[in-house]
């Protein structure tokens, strides 16, 4: 009988998959954007020559706004409005929808149209053709996801059978229907218009509200770019969502039309980001039949991120298939070579479109020829971190420059606040060797500012959001050197500590290119660092004896960051809580466990030791202390840095 993988093989073929579908989300993510920023750009356009035409000083009263084109005015909207209808003629009838083009109908026809009127219709023809090129993309992409997910699977299940199993291709009026089905009391296009609909029913309704208090054209602009801005991360929820839905949707059509597949097992992606409800699902098992989105299958939330794999009770798959074997044209059944690639099993059987984009994209497809050993064993290597050799730190010493004159200058001027240790910081960088001091360089270039512009708060890295002072959500550092310089002289530590943890924050989010952060990147860091806390905390070792001594002296406040990953160890379990060694500087309970799982807390340890330690740059001391009570963190953390290097330019 023909043995079918082990369950670890079935997962990383699905994670492959959601690799695949995560990158394809990004992409289009990114595309759309450039989109939503383009249509802001227009928008801003339309009111600021609106208040051209009407403002007096910069400002107009709503009374204003209301009143009606004069007869020349009115002469030019209708011209314009019969653009949009060419527009929508052009773009055929699956361009825009219905309600649109009788709203611009009874527009034209018309005899008084307002001030307002005439600036909602031109916003709303922008929010119209975004949409509607949304809608367009996005059917694309569940499109392409639907058939990569099935193909996928029935690839599987035949390579492993050694058999052919007949099954129904997708195509035409097949795959539309299958990604126009409602789920959850709707389809991806019904969500796409229905946020557009919330957009235009406060459209007329927040200009309104911008003119009576006397808004400027600029403060219009700004406060709709916020709703936009709003939107588009609607956007990107239901674009992550669908093509989760979409994929298990082909998946489980696959396990249909294979035959062989009776059961399904829930799989849940398990790290900091896993929800409570997909948690208690990982690992139960379902037959396909009673197999119900939004219940059993995935997503069962926004952003869910499950999965599903074949489950076979008695690990056998040959006997599940046999009244199901393909025939060939001569009536025979095939056998498919268990060295039959994905291209040429796609040309025999998948339909000619999707072969021909699995022959133009196959790069993206080769993962699928690998076989099973080899996906658990690229799996476990991904994960591990290997420090370069000789030849490739040689490689990255001769390949990676110190800044020069002009860069040196631009990275002062970032962090003007610390003029007054800016030799200090030239010398850490440049003691810290070319690689990291690019590194750091590069980052510090990604922010907005590294300035005191939220004074009611302490020093923070922020991902994204807005800055006080400038227009938008940006990355940034919030920090105040005069309370850094007083509290470096009342404890004795260097007043630019705080200044490179939270720049190790920033290289965490900033260096990573994409995907997971650095300090998720190598899974044996997180090991490291409990491994490292179980070293210290065991009382018949030195180095227990040592921290109780050491961590106790208040003016030696070197040892502050790991008194603060010892404080979020308290909240993982009991066999961190039973020791002696003062904890004088940490984060709150709330900031370790509120809304984070157990694995949750351990990432966000794992987050905080990556910024700590990039503090040992600073002196010998910082490096000495972090050698002693945390040497396998030290060693990982070299590795992930190792590795940025490799990439940098």
């Amino acid at each position: 009988m023909v043995k079918v993988p082990n369950k670890e093989y079935w997962i990383k073929r699905s994670e492959l998959t959601l690799i695949a579908n995560e990158k394809s989300a990004l992409q289009y993510e990114q595309e759309l954007k450039k989109a939503y920023l383009e249509t802001t750009q227009k928008i801003t356009k339309e009111i600021e020559a609106f208040y051209g035409r009407y403002a007096k000083d910069n400002q107009i009263s709503l009374l204003e706004a209301r009143k009606r084109l004069r007869p020349d005015e009115l002469l030019n909207f209708n011209k314009q409005v019969k653009l949009y209808l060419d527009e929508v003629k052009r773009l055929g009838d699956k361009a825009f929808t219905a309600e649109y083009k009788d709203y611009l109908k009874q527009l034209s026809g018309k005899a008084y149209i307002s001030r307002l009127e005439e600036l909602t219709a031109n916003i709303r023809h922008n929010l119209e053709t975004l949409a509607t090129r949304y809608n367009e993309g996005l059917g694309e992409e569940l499109k392409n996801a639907y058939e990569d997910s099935f193909y996928r699977t029935v690839f599987d299940v035949q390579k492993q059978a050694r058999y052919g199993v007949s099954f129904t291709t997708p195509g035409g009026k097949q795959l539309e229907t299958a990604i126009r089905e409602r789920w959850m009391g709707q389809n991806y296009s019904e969500r796409i218009w229905a946020d557009k609909n919330r957009m235009l029913i406060n459209l007329e309704q927040t200009l309104a509200q911008e003119f009576v208090r006397g808004r400027n054209p600029r403060q219009v602009s700004r406060e709709y770019a916020k709703k936009m801005n709003t939107s588009y991360h609607n956007a990107q929820r239901l674009i992550r969502t669908e093509l989760n839905y979409i994929s298990n949707k082909g998946t489980m059509k696959a396990y249909e039309e294979s035959g062989a597949v009776d059961f399904f097992q829930y799989v849940s992606t398990l790290d900091n980001r896993t929800s409570d409800i997909c948690r208690e699902m990982d690992g139960k098992v379902f037959t396909t039949k009673e197999g119900q989105t939004g219940v059993n299958v995935p997503p069962l939330h926004p952003y869910c991120r499950s999965t599903t794999i074949p489950f076979f009770p008695n690990d056998e798959i040959a006997p599940l298939i046999e009244s199901r074997i393909a025939r060939d044209k001569q009536g025979k059944s095939y056998i498919v070579d268990s060295n039959v690639s994905y291209k040429d099993w796609v040309q025999e059987h998948a339909t000619p479109g999707y072969a021909q984009r699995v022959n133009e994209l196959l790069e993206r497809y080769k993962v699928m020829d690998i076989s099973p050993q080899e996906v658990i064993e690229t799996k476990e290597v991904k994960d591990r971190i290997k420090p370069l050799n000789e030849k490739e730190i040689k490689e990255v010493k001769d390949r990676i420059k110190p800044l020069d004159e002009k860069e040196i200058k631009k990275l002062n001027s970032k962090l003007e606040e610390f003029k007054e240790f800016e030799g200090e910081i030239k010398e850490i960088l440049d003691n810290a060797g070319p690689a990291y001091q690019r590194m750091f360089y590069k980052t510090a270039m990604k922010l907005k500012t590294i300035s005191n512009f939220n004074p009611r708060q302490g020093a923070y890295y922020q991902q994204y959001d807005l800055v006080p002072g400038h227009e938008g959500r940006y990355a940034a550092i919030n920090i105040n050197i005069e309370s850094e310089k007083a509290t470096s002289a009342r404890y004795g530590h260097s007043p630019l500590e705080t200044l490179f943890h939270e720049m190790g924050h920033a290289i965490d989010d900033r260096m990573r290119g994409s995907g997971k952060r650095l300090h998720c990147i190598n899974k044996k860091f997180v090991k490291a660092m409990k491994k490292d806390l179980s070293k210290l905390l065991d009382k018949k070792g030195d180095l227990y004896a040592d921290a109780v001594r050491e961590f106790a002296n208040r003016k030696n406040s070197k040892t502050s960051g790991i008194q603060d990953i010892l404080s979020g160890a308290e909240h993982l379990s009991e066999e961190y809580n039973n020791h002696d060694i003062r904890i004088g500087w940490c984060h709150s309970k709330e900031y370790w466990t509120k809304g984070r799982t157990k694995e949750g807390t351990e990432d966000q340890m794992a987050n905080e030791l990556f910024a700590h330690l990039n503090t040992t740059f600073i002196d010998k001391d910082y490096a000495d202390i972090y050698n002693k009570y945390m040497p396998e963190s030290m060693k990982e953390f070299n590795a992930i840095l190792e590795k940025v290097y490799k990439k940098l330019k």
